[in-house]
């Protein structure tokens, strides 16, 4: 009865689409997690100190494995033609999940409480989007096999990396965004306005090109 209740309760979430991760999205989420590590003090106070005060030591060196194991095989794999195995696309189905949906409830939360209200809209995208992650990952709906190995191209790397890196720069650097609405933004464009815009401009144009 209990499974039965259970399966009930989440069959809405498997009607939903599942996030689909290939190589060069995560090189995207990988390069801007990096930077915003590098330039943001805010984000590696609240990465390594979250959690309870007698477990942070050993919390803050298991998000420094996750994000560093995480941003390693990214690059690895983007450069690289060997398959990924089972275990790596666990380890990078967490690294992004963690990330991705950690930095959505933060940004989401601080434009509602320190944020302007012109934001406020992407702050419930943002909110619903990391609670759905969650969600899909909790329930086993996202699993593993959510992340391929669709290769990714030479052009169209260089141009998706290319477009990220001016979005953190503007958000970063010009606007000033809190750190976590700055990966949000990236992390948007690189699981959907660069799949779904960029690359098939930059197929066309090689195409033309050919």
């Amino acid at each position: 009865m209990a499974d039965n209740t259970n399966k009930d309760s989440t069959s809405w979430l498997k009607q939903l689409p599942r996030p689909s991760y290939n190589e060069r999205d995560l090189f995207i989420i990988a390069l801007i997690a990096c930077l915003l590590w590098y330039f943001s003090v805010e984000m590696r106070h609240t990465l390594l100190t979250m959690g309870h005060p007698y477990q942070q030591k050993e919390h803050a060196a298991g998000v420094l494995f996750l994000l560093g194991s995480g941003v390693l095989l990214s690059v690895y794999h983007v450069f690289s033609e060997r398959k990924k195995t089972q275990i790596e696309k666990v380890i990078l189905l967490c690294f992004v999940t963690f990330l991705t949906g950690f930095a959505g409830l933060k940004a989401g939360i601080y434009a509602f409480t320190a944020g302007s209200r012109w934001f406020l809209p992407f702050a419930l995208i943002n909110l619903a989007d990391a609670l759905l992650l969650m969600l899909l990952f909790e329930y086993n709906i996202t699993t593993e096999n959510d992340v391929n190995d669709e290769p990714a191209g030479f052009s169209e790397l260089l141009v998706g990396s290319g477009i990220g890196l001016a979005i953190f720069g503007i958000c970063h650097f010009v606007l000033h965004f809190y750190w976590a609405e700055t990966l949000s933004v990236c992390v948007a464009y690189a699981t959907n306005i660069n799949t779904r815009f960029a690359v098939p401009l930059v197929q066309k144009w090689l195409y033309a090109e050919s």
